[in-house]
Formats: C-alpha cells, sequence, structure tokens
C-alpha cells in the first residue's frame, strides 16, 4: 500500500510514500530529478510585476520530475495588488494547458475571482485547490465547477465526504503529521478502510496527475 501526498515542503524519507514537492520559483531551487516535484508562483512571493518569474517558471516546466504547476493562486490577504495575481494566475493557467500539467491551486478569500476566471478561460487540465479547509457548502460549489479538493490536517468532514471518491487528494503540506496518519483519519471519517481509501488516492494519482 503506498501513501500518496500530492503536496508537501519536506522531502521524502521513506518508500511508504509518493510525494509531490512544492518548489517556489523565487524562493526555492529545484531538486534532484529523481524527486517528484511541482513548482509555481506563490502569490505571497510576486516578484514585482512577476515577468521575470514566469521566464524562469517556463524553464522550470521543462524539467520531467515537475508533475503538476503550482502553488499558483489569489490571495486577497497578502500586499501584492489583486490585479498582479490575476495577471500572474492566469499566465500560469495557459502553461498548465500548454504543458498539459495540473494546476495546484493557493486560494484565500477570492473563490469568486477565481472560479470567474475558470468560467472564462474554461481550462482542460485539473485544477486542484490544495489544503481546503471550507466547509460543505463552498466544497459543493468547487465540485460542481469541475474542482479537485486536496486536504490536510485540518479539514471538515463534511466536505471530506462531499469529494469523495474521485475528486478528492490528501497532503501534508507544511504539516509535521506523516501522511498515513492523515490516511487513517480521513478513511475512519468516511467510514471505510484504509486499504479502501488508499486505493482511491492511487487511482485518483493515476488519472490526475500521471500514469504509473
Amino acid at each position: 500500500m503506498k501513501f500518496i501526498d500530492i503536496h508537501t515542503h519536506r522531502i521524502p524519507d521513506h518508500d511508504e510514500s509518493i510525494s509531490i514537492v512544492n518548489r517556489i520559483i523565487g524562493r526555492d531551487e529545484l531538486l534532484p530529478n529523481e524527486v517528484l516535484q511541482s513548482c509555481g508562483i506563490h502569490p505571497w512571493f510576486i516578484e514585482g510585476d512577476g515577468m521575470q518569474q514566469l521566464e524562469r517558471l517556463r524553464t522550470a516546466l521543462s524539467d520531467s520530475s515537475i508533475i503538476a504547476l503550482g502553488e499558483a493562486g489569489l490571495d486577497k490577504v497578502v500586499d501584492t495588488s489583486i490585479i498582479i495575481q490575476q495577471t500572474i494566475f492566469e499566465e500560469e493557467v495557459f502553461l498548465s494547458e500548454k504543458t498539459k500539467k495540473p494546476l495546484v491551486i493557493h486560494c484565500v478569500k477570492a473563490f469568486d475571482e477565481l472560479l470567474a476566471i475558470r468560467n472564462r478561460l474554461n481550462p482542460s487540465m485539473p485544477w486542484i485547490i490544495h489544503g481546503f479547509r471550507g466547509k460543505e457548502t463552498q466544497a459543493v460549489q468547487l465540485l460542481k465547477k469541475g474542482l479537485y479538493l486536496s486536504f490536510g490536517e485540518y479539514f471538515h468532514p463534511e466536505s471530506l465526504q462531499a469529494a469523495w471518491p474521485a475528486h478528492l487528494f490528501v497532503e501534508t503540506d507544511e504539516s509535521k503529521l506523516p501522511i498515513p496518519i492523515l490516511y487513517q483519519r480521513f478513511s475512519e471519517s468516511l467510514n471505510i478502510g484504509v486499504e479502501q481509501f488508499a486505493a482511491q488516492m492511487e487511482n485518483n494519482f493515476r488519472q490526475t496527475f500521471i500514469r504509473i
């Protein structure tokens, strides 16, 4: 049984998990090729108008170890202009489509803007809201628009249930909890065995991120 962690900031240290390590353009260097990675321009770390970071991202996406683009997104809590954030995010959407890599999204208090962009651009690649902590009403709204939800240490059981089975992922992000503990918590919340939960997560991963 494999434990799949679709968004972490820790380098994997054991063979029981498949982890996608997130790297932020302008903040982190890419890791060796044998490590699966995502990379993107986080709205917290946009430098100026972000155009130089976009060039670095375009170059990075040619690396075969990069299997997803992100974190990308919108955040109304930070000082960076939401207009600049939207411009950079839309460019990342175009890159996701061009490179055929799913988009891992950070979104804080900007879901209306996010969905407006989705409706206008009509992307074909999967969009995954990482670290989703919203309630069931918001989860259902996003799921109806075709988005996937990735859950970590803090979650609403009703939202987890709404995303089960095919639109759900698990992540550690910056939590100290190991991925097997999250699998156990989520399977208990769904009232299913951990083996069944793990099999579904592997299927979701194969269908969405990479065919292995």
